[in-house]
């Protein structure tokens, strides 16, 4: 079965940090573009702003969920450093307070790139 439609993925980046939330959306060209119809079935270019503009209103008024993530504990290295050596191993971390944790998260920026 073929399926023909608009809207093609979507990539969400979080930060618990700021509490914002940048979406990136992929979506076909609204006349059908690369492989379009020709009885014109699949040209949304009438209706596309008014939902891509419905769409964006709707998710920059609303909040979304935080969820608490558990990550495992970074490998330890069996290797011993001679005294003078200074360890460059290790990553800084920014920890996130745990009221941050559950702080929702706003959509505060959306891009919507067109993909043939």
């Amino acid at each position: 079965k073929e399926h023909r439609g608009i809207w093609r993925t979507i990539t969400i980046r979080t930060s618990k940090r700021t509490g914002e939330c940048m979406l990136i959306i992929v979506h076909a060209p609204p006349s059908g573009g690369l492989g379009a119809k020709n009885d014109g079935t699949d040209d949304f270019s009438t209706s596309f702003e008014s939902e891509k503009n419905r769409l964006a209103e709707m998710l920059k008024n609303k909040e979304l969920g935080n969820t608490k993530r558990e990550y495992p504990e970074p490998p330890k290295s069996d290797t011993k450093e001679s005294e003078g050596d200074k360890d460059n191993t290790e990553t800084a971390t920014t920890e996130i307070p745990e009221d941050q944790n559950d702080q929702p998260i706003k959509v505060t920026s959306i891009f919507f790139q067109e993909y043939n």
